[in-house]
C-alpha cells in the first residue's frame, strides 16, 4: 500500500490542518480516487507515496475518493 489505512480520514483539510498545527501552504493537495471495489485499501493503492495523510474520505458506491496532502520540500 502506498499509504496505511488509518490515514486514510474523513475529516476535512482545514479540520487535518488545526489539529496537527499545520500551515496548509506547505503541502500540495491532490485529488485521488479509485473504482475498486475493495475500500479504503483500494484507495491507499493510488495515494501518491509521498502523501502524509489522505483527507476528505467519501465512499459513492461505485467508487472512494479523498484528497492527498504532499508536504511541500522547500
Amino acid at each position: 500500500m502506498a499509504i496505511n489505512i488509518e490515514k486514510i480520514l474523513t475529516i476535512s483539510a482545514t479540520e487535518w490542518f488545526e489539529m496537527n498545527g499545520k500551515n496548509p501552504r506547505e503541502y500540495e493537495a491532490r485529488g485521488v480516487h479509485s473504482d475498486e471495489s475493495k475500500v479504503p485499501e483500494a484507495l491507499a493503492e493510488v495515494v501518491p507515496s509521498k502523501a502524509e495523510v489522505v483527507v476528505g474520505y467519501r465512499y459513492y458506491g461505485v467508487y472512494v475518493a479523498g484528497t492527498a496532502l504532499i508536504p511541500i520540500k522547500r
